[in-house]
């Protein structure tokens, strides 16, 4: 039963996470990296980090 609720907050804390990343991904202006970070982990959050910003600050 500990094991259960170990893994129960270990998939929320994952899901919390891959949220967190999919929306900075949406700030550099890319979508769809909530599946990369939940199922690749810090796989999936380093390929966030290395995005490039799409959205355009020099035009100001």
């Amino acid at each position: 039963m500990v094991r259960l609720l170990w893994i129960v907050i270990a998939v929320i804390l994952d899901v919390i996470v891959a949220l967190k990343f999919d929306r900075i991904a949406g700030m550099k202006g890319h979508t769809g990296y909530f599946l990369w970070c939940f199922l690749f982990g810090p796989a999936g959050w380093a390929m966030v980090i290395a995005l490039p910003d799409r959205n355009d600050a020099s035009a100001s």
